[in-house]
């Protein structure tokens, strides 16, 4: 149980920070404005709600484990095409026409495939939240689990400030906002290998 809060406090702290700062990059890279960059919150926070739904079909199916294996992979897939996009590239490679300054939003293909990418994770991110919760349920012995919902929301909270602080340390240090990104990816794989070995053993039903 503790080796799980360890790993989920590590791959929530990249998700709460890709939600944070995802629009950030988006607005440096794109000039979004206040409106489009809202438009793009509400879509992402849509698709983090169907997300949760079929997240728990998953659960019931696949065990909470295998659930947030699978989200938290699409969380580091959606962040990666996130961060292979710039103004007049996607997937680090490709050239496309950068967005005109008076063009309408998502207009562009960056601007297109950078949705696209926020879809993905939205719909990963619903999962990651829900079968956390349900994970622990199923490790917590039944007398403790009061004491164990507290420490998972305390390891939620407590630490909330490191990936924001290293991607501010990281972004400042090499002058790029993309920089920044790439710790986000690294708190999300460091989650997920350490939730490997986790064994999915439960106390509860």
């Amino acid at each position: 149980i503790g080796l799980f809060l360890i790993a989920r406090m590590t791959y929530y702290d990249g998700l709460s920070a890709i939600f944070a700062f995802g629009g950030i990059y988006a607005a440096g890279t794109f000039g979004w404005g206040i409106q489009t960059l809202g438009l793009f919150g509400i879509v992402l926070s849509i698709f983090a709600a169907i997300g949760a739904f079929v997240g728990g079909r998953m659960d019931d199916r696949l065990g909470s484990k295998k659930t947030i294996i699978i989200a938290v992979l699409g969380l580091i897939v959606g962040t990666l095409a996130s961060v292979s996009i710039t103004a007049d590239t996607i997937f680090f490679v490709i050239d496309v026409v950068p967005r005109s300054p008076d063009a309408a939003a998502f207009s562009s293909v960056g601007e297109q495939v950078y949705l696209l990418a926020g879809i993905v994770i939205g719909v990963s991110g619903g999962p990651a939240q829900a079968a956390s919760r349900t994970f622990l349920a199923r490790l917590a012995p039944p007398a403790m689990m009061t004491e164990f919902f507290g420490l998972y929301a305390l390891s939620g909270k407590a630490t909330s400030f490191i990936a924001p602080f290293v991607i501010a340390l990281t972004t400042s240090a090499m002058a790029s906002q993309r920089a920044g990104l790439y710790v986000i990816l690294a708190f999300l794989g460091v989650g997920l290998l350490l939730l490997l070995p986790v064994r999915e053993e439960g106390h509860a039903s």
